[in-house]
This record gives C-alpha cells, structure tokens and sequence, in this order.
C-alpha cells in the first residue's frame, strides 16, 4: 500500500496572482444563492466584460444598499461610531487620519440616508 503526501502549499512554486493594485487576494468569500440567481449573475458578469470575481467585487463595492432599521443595524452602527470616535480622540494631526475609517463612517452615512429614505 502506498501512501501519498498532498503538497504544502508553503513548498509550492505556483505563482499568486495579484489583483490591478498589486495585492494578493487571498480570502474566499462564498454565499448561497438559488439557481436563478446564480444564472442572472452569470449572465450580468459576462456582459459586463468583467470577470465574474472582479463583477461581484465591483457590484458589492459600489451599488446603493437599501436597508431597513433593526436594532441588529442600529447595534452595529454605534459599534462602528464608537470606533471612529476613539480613532478620531487618538489622532495628532489629520495627517494620521486612517483612510478605512473614512470609509466606514462613508458607508455608516449611505446606511443612515438609506433609512431616512425608506420610512
């Protein structure tokens, strides 16, 4: 009987492809969708021209979210306001100013505009 060893995947020599930015990607993000969804997806990402990867990226990154108040939501914007406050409490100069910050509160103000919108 033989025994075979898969190969590490630190010992191998394939090379990692890095994005437009030139950062490696690195992370799976997997979710369930129906099949029609699945079928729309596809046809959206090959008429966009895009990769179907860099079209989902693109689509979640960049689309308006429409959302409705729960107190799961309200939760987690004070959690994330508290965040940036203390960022913000900490900071010498706007020169420190964390750029992912600036994108949290950005995305807090379209989630907040969203349900002013929607009651």
């Amino acid at each position: 009987m033989r025994m075979f060893k898969r190969a590490d995947s630190k010992n191998e020599t394939e090379v990692k492809k890095k994005d437009a930015k030139g950062r490696k990607r690195k992370i799976i993000f997997n979710m369930r969708v129906t099949e029609d969804e699945r079928d729309q997806i596809n046809q959206r990402a090959a008429l966009s021209g895009l990769l179907k990867q860099e079209f989902c990226i693109q689509s979640l990154m960049h689309q308006k979210v429409v959302c409705y108040g729960n107190i799961r939501l309200i939760s987690e914007v004070k959690s994330q306001l508290c965040n940036i406050e203390n960022h913000l409490i900490r900071l010498e100069s706007t020169d420190n100013l964390d750029a992912d910050k600036l994108e949290q509160l950005r995305m807090i103000l379209e989630l907040l505009n969203s349900l002013k919108e929607n009651n």
